[in-house]
């Protein structure tokens, strides 16, 4: 029968994480593969103009690509078993077979890497790449009780032998078994779930968590969530804002929206209103009409609009500022 595959990805929380070990087939870096990437990067960045390219943080053997001989370059299906990558969880952090905590060291920055990328593992770096403050992802995980789904198909006369042979392997599944990432969009496998890990060098790469200190529970922020923010009944800092109730959406890490904004410029400070219709210049923005800050020292809160019991913290992460031209230091 024909039928609809519909595909949902879902970030976990630490409470959420696997309590048994993942196998990686295909796109599977390590603790010192990725620092011998950022290494790399972090050495170019300061002495490399453009683009550079640094080695890859994935290792070479588990891509379906030949590595040697009459075929060397060439995509074929099928992975070593030997060669497949275990990772294991041990509370926020991720290590790989030999116990060691993967991802990139908090003083690789991206100011630090600059624009360097790194290549896919074959044709020695000719290949295509990504920069590196895209952040480093694995291939399609799976707990080591599905691995077997992910067996290359094997021959409908032998089962002994894959159905496929191999260029370097061959096709006996008792001397070399390999595997394959077929099962991944063949329903008959039942393979329905599996997981992947993102290492970066970003704010959203680098995930921060809101714990209930009084019984250490990590606390779930679903998104989207409507909030509630009352701006500080006061005029002259909030103008026509103040003491007003503001609608708000929780996009997500980072992402607030509903805040009121206005059109500047930046060059006088002028404000256009909320909505401009005349002719754009290089010096407009479209600001907040405010900031949610402290106010006479109290904190600012957000409220669930259903039940004002229940309050959120909040912090802005970033912002921006505009200086004014001052003529009477130009030039000097």
């Amino acid at each position: 029968t024909n039928g609809l595959v519909v595909e949902t990805k879902e970030t976990l929380d630490p409470t959420e994480y696997p309590t048994v070990a993942l196998k990686c087939v295909e796109q599977c870096p390590s603790a010192a593969s990725i620092n011998t990437t950022a290494a790399a990067a972090v050495a170019l960045s300061m002495e490399t103009e453009g683009y550079p390219y640094v080695v890859s943080p994935f290792d070479p053997a588990n891509w379906p690509i030949i590595a040697s001989g009459e075929f060397a370059g060439e995509h074929y299906n099928g992975i070593l078993a030997s060669d497949v990558k275990t990772y294991t969880f041990d509370g926020l952090t991720v290590k790989d077979a030999t116990g060691t905590a993967m991802g990139f060291a908090a003083s690789v920055t991206e100011a630090a890497v600059g624009d360097a990328s790194y290549y896919w593992p074959w044709d020695g770096g000719a290949s295509y790449g990504d920069t590196i403050k895209w952040g480093v992802r694995t291939g399609r995980l799976v707990p080591e009780a599905d691995l077997a789904k992910l067996d290359c198909p094997r021959s409908s006369e032998d089962a002994t032998q894959y159905r496929d042979d191999h260029p370097i392997h061959g096709k006996d599944a008792a001397t070399t078994p390999r595997y394959c990432m077929d099962a991944f969009w063949d329903p008959t496998y039942n393979l329905n779930e599996w997981y992947e890990i993102r290492f970066g060098i970003t704010q959203w790469d680098r995930q921060s968590y809101v714990v209930d200190q009084s019984n250490s529970a990590y606390i779930s922020f679903a998104r989207p969530k409507m909030l509630r923010y009352q701006v500080p009944d006061d005029a002259v800092k909030y103008g026509d804002d103040a003491g007003k109730n503001v609608r708000l959406e929780f996009g997500g890490f980072g992402d607030l929206w509903g805040i009121p904004g206005e059109v500047i410029d930046t060059l006088t400070g002028e404000s256009l209103g909320e909505f401009h219709h005349g002719d754009w210049k290089d010096t407009y923005r479209y600001v907040s009409r405010f900031i949610i800050e402290a106010h006479n020292g109290v904190d600012p809160v957000l409220t669930d609009p259903n039940d004002d019991a229940i309050t959120y913290k909040v912090k802005a992460l970033q912002g921006e500022e505009f200086l004014l031209n001052k003529p009477a230091v130009v030039g000097t």
